[in-house]
């Protein structure tokens, strides 16, 4: 009688292990969420400037591809004709590198 009970018991732990090892296997994608997916992905501000007025733009890129370039409220100034660009050229116009 024992021994009916362990091998049902053991048929039982075997067959939801199982189960739990198919719904594993077939979801094994989406356990790391999106994460994985958008390990390239970030943001950052530039000031992105015309003649005398420059203004911020929020830039999201995927790696070296640009996805988004939103300029930002509030976030324009005025220069001075005779200002100087302290960036270097290649600064300037390089986005997403």
């Amino acid at each position: 009688m024992h021994m009916k009970r362990f091998n049902l018991g053991f048929i039982i732990i075997a067959v939801l292990l199982l189960i739990f090892l198919i719904i594993l296997t077939l979801n094994l994608d989406k356990i790391t969420g999106s994460a994985v997916s958008d390990a390239h992905k970030y943001s950052y501000t530039k000031a992105i400037c015309k003649e005398t007025t420059c203004q911020d733009y929020e830039i999201v890129c995927n790696g070296h591809e640009i996805i988004s370039i939103t300029p930002l409220t509030e976030a324009i100034i005025k220069i001075s004709k005779d200002w100087h660009e302290p960036r270097p050229e290649k600064d300037i116009k390089t986005v997403c590198n």
